[in-house]
């Protein structure tokens, strides 16, 4: 663009490019509840695996040229604002699995839960800014230009527990009470690249304020 820029307001951002990649999909969550009742024993197993959080979009290039004359009044305002964001991964599914044996005899009871994965985070795009206008802010917190290439976080790992109830053995003659569960939580997404920033300026630029 050219001539003149005068945003105004709390936070006013001049000019604005950003490109965000979206977010992945959360796993689903597995959430088991059993109870058995029996005169003679029993014996349970139970699987259960959180869904795995899906992958993001990645973060397009983004490029600004601007020859206006840019000038802003308020806190926090951006003269130029240029970003590109990779996604971030969805997270792994929970597991939350109860189990219940209630019986004069022997129960068995054998659990395995496994948290899902987190998804993937994906890598930013490039970012390039050209100016040739002249920049001034003159509130605290302003900033003349601010180009950023940001990677996806990775997804979060999903938990897993298991809680087990038994109300057995009170019959005459030997009785057994065995439990056996595995809980594995998931692995965390990677996270995403983050690209290059180029700033290119041939104009003067002013700041004012505190933190400016």
């Amino acid at each position: 663009p050219q001539g003149s820029i005068q945003p105004q307001g709390f936070g006013a951002v001049g000019i604005l490019g950003q490109s965000i990649g979206g977010n992945g999909g959360n796993g689903a969550n597995v959430y088991t509840a059993n109870v058995a009742f029996s005169s003679d024993g029993s014996v349970q197993t139970n699987i259960g695996r959180g869904g795995t959080g899906g992958d993001s979009g990645v973060g397009g290039a983004v490029q600004i040229g601007n020859a206006a004359a840019i000038t802003t009044q308020s806190f926090f305002a951006t003269g130029i604002l240029a970003q590109s964001i990779g996604g971030s991964g969805g997270s792994g599914g929970n597991v939350y699995t109860v189990v219940g044996a209630v019986s004069p005899g022997s129960a068995v009871t054998l659990g395995s839960a496994l948290g899902g994965n987190g998804g993937t985070g994906n890598e930013a795009g490039t970012v390039s800014v050209t100016n040739s206008g002249t920049i001034t802010t003159a509130a605290g917190g302003a900033t003349a230009i601010h180009a950023a290439s940001i990677g996806g976080g990775g997804g979060r790992a999903g938990n897993a527990a298991n809680l087990n109830v038994d109300l057995t053995g009170a019959g005459a003659g030997s009785s057994l009470n065995a439990t056996a569960n595995v809980d594995v939580g998931g692995t965390g997404g990677a996270g995403g690249s983050g690209n290059a920033v180029t700033v290119s300026n041939s104009a003067a630029i002013q700041t004012s304020g505190i933190a400016a």
